[in-house]
């Protein structure tokens, strides 16, 4: 599929969408629905108002997009590069899957994100404060300056996530699982200092 197929259906069902360039396309008010999108490069697009229900994103580059008001319901994404989306922006963000992307500068404030996957991802200078993370999978993550302030964290898989800072104290970490070597990151947020 080349754009100019891409831009004559507004509304597309079980479609490959591969090796597309579309950045900064407009694409407000589409609908997408049990789409594969392979390659495909949507960086600075105007996703307003899109509709992405059950697609997988696969070595796509999604940075920058504008998403005010799109809805994503059981979307998953693998080994993207989405750099500075604004997740609040959404209208619905429903059952999302991040597997090995890179969403560095992004912003979660707030959302709900129950039972996500993040795992394999750089996470750096995110911002998940006051977000509900409960029983999601951060192993593997890389996570420096991310920003964890009144989130619920509860039953959470931290192990080999690197680079962390969690206060217990501001967050709910109950349940949550970490890897020995790391947990300085959660030591250092209470100003406790470990030495060998």
């Amino acid at each position: 599929m080349d754009l100019a197929t891409l831009l004559a259906n507004k509304e597309l069902l079980d479609t490959l969408i591969e090796g597309v360039d579309a950045t900064g396309t407009d694409l407000q008010d589409f609908e997408f629905e049990s789409c594969t999108f392979k390659n495909v490069s949507l960086s600075s697009a105007n996703l307003k108002k899109t509709r992405f229900t059950e697609c997988i994103f696969q070595d796509c580059d999604l940075s920058n997009v504008k998403i005010d008001g799109a809805r994503l319901w059981g979307c998953t994404f693998r080994s993207c590069k989405m750099l500075g989306i604004q997740w609040v922006q959404l209208d619905t963000l429903m059952n999302p899957s991040f597997d090995s992307c890179n969403l560095t500068m992004s912003n979660f404030l707030g959302l709900k994100l129950k039972k996500t996957s993040f795992a394999e991802s750089v996470l750096r200078d995110v911002d998940f404060e006051q977000a509900d993370l409960s029983e999601s999978n951060f192993r593997g993550c890389d996570l420096r300056d991310t920003k964890f302030l009144r989130s619920n964290l509860s039953k959470s898989d931290f192990r080999g996530a690197i680079n962390y800072m969690i206060n217990p104290i501001e967050n709910k970490v109950q349940g949550a699982h970490f890897s020995m070597g790391e947990s300085h990151g959660l030591l250092s947020g209470l100003g406790i200092k470990l030495s060998l």
